[in-house]
């Protein structure tokens, strides 16, 4: 019996397609998308060097994630990709768009393709009803998974398999580790159905369309399914949080373990490499307080080394940054761009200093620039004990029009990044956020 014979619901109903809608879209895109996508989509923009995997080239028409047996998305695979993102890479959620920006962002995207959505409703992969998932489902699903995808995602599924491979872009690709649990669409029984049955358009991974039998594929299903840990999926999605900014009466300890700040109920911020890897810092726990003269955040995060020297060349420290943004309608996460600068606290674990902090502007990757001495007021202290840094960032709430605009009461927004010595992280290698909502009480 077949359940679905169209694509998953993709919100309300589409807006109707206007040539408001697409110069939205097109805003839209220059602004969130084009710093990586490139300006004409060709995967080329200014911050595809830091990425891997690699921006999509959309003048190519192909995309990873389809439910059409012709290997073409359809407008609503393009919709639910823009929606979810794209877990294992730096591509986020841009769930926080409303319905209406989304669908603006499809039309400017199709637009760069050049190339119409297929119309065949016949093409549409349907889902046949799911057989029961337990464990001889399963157990069957890992003889058809040994005799067909071991040999390039390995015996256990850990993407061991055939490592030399490339997409049709030559880009070097890797076999996705099903261990990990993170996958470029989602978890959910009907996706998987559908990457078995369409394949990953662009990648070495074939459509299994007629190889198998319904109940087949299900199994196999079923068995992916066994390999992810628990919540592994949830911590690899960007999502926006809000973080209160508490007000305290008194002097704000820059001590991390002081009980003030045990007494903040933390906000959890995912984070994602820019350079995915599987064994990356997953997430960081966010406390905050101000007293009406300063602002301080607490940041805790696990790394099981403690990394603090830069000796030699292949020496890197771990380290924290926190951006900063009062626009209303705050730039493109990554390091702000021309119209709307960010403002970067940064602190680097350096034995012989430290509390090393500074503070810096950005207008975009590539033009962070420290600011003059006697605009350095930010203070941090860091604490690594039992695989955990605690940190504190300190800094006073200032009047000056130099200074990130900020009082009791005030709405900004605030992203975060973790460098990871032990994996070299430095510079644009690097785990981030994206934009939180940062609410001081008044």
């Amino acid at each position: 019996m077949i359940l679905a014979a169209a694509l998953p619901a993709a919100g309300e109903d589409r807006p109707a397609a206007a040539p408001g809608l697409l110069a939205e879209g097109q805003q839209l895109y220059e602004k969130q998308c084009a710093l990586c996508h490139g300006l004409t989509g060709a995967g080329d923009g200014p911050a595809a060097y830091l990425l891997y995997p690699k921006p999509r080239d959309f003048t190519r028409n192909e995309f990873r994630l389809v439910s059409t047996s012709t290997m073409e998305a359809a407008d609503e695979d393009l919709f639910l990709a823009i929606t979810r993102g794209m877990p294992g890479s730096a591509m986020p959620s841009w769930e926080a768009l409303t319905e209406k920006e989304r669908w603006a962002l499809v039309g400017y995207v199709r637009k760069l393709t050049g190339s119409p959505a297929p119309s065949d409703p016949a093409s549409i992969v349907p889902v046949p009803r799911e057989t029961p998932s337990n464990a001889k489902s399963a157990g069957r699903g890992r003889a058809l998974f040994s005799q067909g995808c071991a040999s390039c995602h390995g015996l256990q599924g850990k993407g061991d398999g055939q490592q030399v491979m490339q997409d049709n872009q030559g880009f070097p690709i890797r076999p996705r580790n099903l261990t990990a649990g993170i996958f470029k669409g989602s978890s959910q029984s009907a996706d998987l159905y559908r990457r078995i049955i369409a394949g990953l358009p662009g990648s070495p991974m074939p459509s299994y369309a007629g190889a198998y039998t319904d109940e087949q594929v299900w199994d196999l299903v079923h068995f992916v399914q066994s390999l992810a840990p628990p919540g592994a999926e949830e911590r690899a999605r960007l999502a926006r949080r809000t973080i209160r900014a508490s007000r305290l009466k008194g002097e704000i300890p820059l001590d991390p373990m002081a009980p003030a700040w045990k007494r903040i109920k933390p906000a959890a911020v995912n984070l994602t490499p820019l350079w995915w890897r599987d064994d990356r810092i997953e997430s960081v726990e966010v406390r905050c307080l101000h007293n009406g003269e300063a602002l301080a955040f607490h940041l805790t995060w696990s790394d099981a080394a403690r990394d603090n020297s830069t000796l030699t060349p292949q020496s890197f420290s771990d380290g924290a940054a926190i951006q900063l943004s009062a626009a209303a309608d705050p730039p493109f996460f990554g390091m702000g761009d021309r119209q709307a600068p960010v403002w970067i606290w940064n602190w680097k674990a350096l034995p012989e200093t430290p509390q090393a902090a500074e503070e810096a502007n950005a207008k975009g990757p590539g033009t962070l620039t420290s600011r003059e001495a006697r605009l350095q007021q930010v203070q941090a202290r860091g604490l690594w004990q039992d695989g955990r840094w605690r940190l504190v960032f300190l800094r006073p709430i200032s009047r000056n029009q130099e200074d990130l605009p900020l009082a009791p009461g005030a709405t900004a927004s605030a992203a975060f990044a973790i460098f990871d010595g032990a994996h070299q992280d430095r510079n644009g290698q690097k785990n981030v956020s994206i934009w939180n909502e940062l609410q001081l009480e008044p």
